[in-house]
């Protein structure tokens, strides 16, 4: 007997909550085949060999505890079923055990398949974060461009943040790589050119006096003049320490060859993303984070470019939905207003699912209030395991509560019961949109039988183009 059976069948007269029926979670989901399907989701019921998941334009987030096999009952489903119903997709893969199971059947299915692999840089596609914004820059999209690339110094710049430390040299520094990006977006005409050695190169002290002498020679109106402006009329001693607090933001690529390799070339053209089948892979080391950080750079600028992109279409939706699938998504640096991110998304045919450790985890990535805006912003909230008091707490709260026939409240599930669900039944507790609360069994992905095919390889002219120069 299922759990939420068992509470159906209590003698229970009235109350303000129960626990929904499969079929009123059915009802709103749509049933999925393994080959081939029409639309695509994550899993919401798995029951007697027919699947049915969420294909609607809903956002899921995921809370599991390390071991609660969240990525083997939820996400390698999910991304299979994505890929059978055409959709395209990022996915965040901090093992590299999403690119190993799904990637052959992607190339199968037709998939333009790119990996950036931050475990074994030469293993990888590459990506230039100044190339895209220098592209719509200079094809009059100035306002896009400026966005990516202040996401692009926002991240960069995180670590030099101090809340201790004067902000004025923060923000300084944070202003000379402003101008310094936009003066090689004017002045450069190839793509080439615009990359962050050549940023780095601008950033050292070597370059105050070309700089100086170029930035003078510019149109008044220019942007990188007006960002100009005000630090070269500092004095040499503060334009000094500016110049070393910017260089000191993109350090961290300098002193790593292969990474600075990696994302100084052109390698993924996001040109063709919205209108061809394409799923980019990201590999990052599960056993550190410091690269992690190439994750909330290249999120924040597909999703850029995607909004963009649904501009020129006549529904402002993308001709092909996008899914990010975004693993250990606390792990990485915070997205930039997120939030908003997930609000604007669904409009545009975006998704996000995002997997989550602890609700302690992501109230520190992203302030309770960030936290809990993202929360609300997802339709599909799952929780597998784990002993995070506060999270079962709020999780049996959210479930509400049933009176019994001697006016006795109770919850309808208790933090105890939701910390003793059964890992080798796959039990979760899942709140979908409207629905009352349901306790769902997700079969394990051995058990959907998807077609297996190794793992995707790259031709032989992919593997030339992405040998180091």
């Amino acid at each position: 007997m299922k759990l939420y059976e068992k509470y159906l069948n209590e003698s229970f007269s009235f109350g303000d909550s129960r626990f929904a029926y499969e079929e009123e979670i059915t009802e709103d989901a749509f049933e999925c085949t393994l080959d081939k399907s029409e639309k695509g989701g994550i899993p919401l019921v798995a029951k007697a060999g027919r699947v049915f998941v969420d294909s609607g334009d809903n956002h899921s987030i995921i809370f599991g505890s390390s071991g609660s096999m969240k990525t083997r009952r939820l996400i390698m489903p999910l991304i299979n079923y994505l890929i059978s119903s055409g959709e395209n997709l990022f996915v965040a893969d901090p093992k590299g055990e999403l690119f190993n199971r799904t990637s052959g059947i992607a190339e199968k299915m037709g998939y333009r398949i790119f990996i950036l692999n931050l475990r074994n840089p030469k293993a990888s596609h590459r990506w230039n974060p100044l190339g895209t914004p220098w592209k719509l820059y200079r094809s009059g999209e100035k306002e896009a461009a400026i966005n990516m690339i202040n996401d692009f110094i926002e991240i960069v710049a995180d670590e030099q943040r101090n809340s201790r430390a004067d902000p004025f040299w923060h923000e300084t520094a944070a202003n000379l790589l402003l101008a310094n990006i936009l003066l090689m977006f004017e002045t450069c005409s190839s793509r080439s050119k615009v990359n962050i050695n050549s940023l780095a190169k601008m950033c050292s002290l070597e370059s105050a006096e070309t700089l100086i002498k170029i930035a003078s020679k510019l149109p008044l109106n220019c942007l990188a003049s007006i960002n100009y402006g005000c630090l070269f009329s500092a004095s040499e001693k503060t334009l000094c320490s500016i110049m070393i607090s910017a260089f000191a933001m993109i350090n961290r690529f300098i002193t790593s060859p292969n990474l600075s390799s990696l994302m100084s070339s052109v390698g993924i053209n996001f040109d063709e993303i919205p209108y061809k089948k394409t799923i980019v892979y990201m590999i990052t080391p599960d056993e550190s984070t410091r690269y992690n950080f190439v994750v909330s750079m290249f999120v924040q600028q597909l999703y850029q470019y995607l909004i963009s992109a649904t501009k020129k279409t006549d529904n402002g939706k993308l001709p092909i939905r996008f899914n990010f699938v975004l693993d250990e998504f606390c792990n990485i640096p915070p997205l930039r207003q997120a939030e908003t991110m997930l609000t604007a998304a669904r409009a545009r045919d975006i998704r996000f699912h995002l997997v989550v450790q602890s609700l302690r985890q992501f109230y520190s990535k992203y302030g309770k209030d960030n936290a809990q805006t993202i929360i609300s912003n997802c339709t599909n909230l799952f929780y597998l395991s784990g002993r995070e008091l506060e999270l079962v707490k709020d999780l049996s709260d959210l479930c509400g509560t049933q009176t019994d026939l001697s006016g006795i409240r109770h919850p309808l599930i208790s933090p105890s019961e939701l910390m003793r669900f059964s890992k080798t039944k796959g039990e979760m507790l899942l709140l979908h949109s409207r629905c009352y609360p349901f306790i769902t069994e997700l079969p394990d992905i051995e058990e959907y039988q998807f077609p297996r095919f190794p793992p995707a390889v790259m031709s032989v002219k992919e593997k030339m183009a992405m040998q180091w120069f």
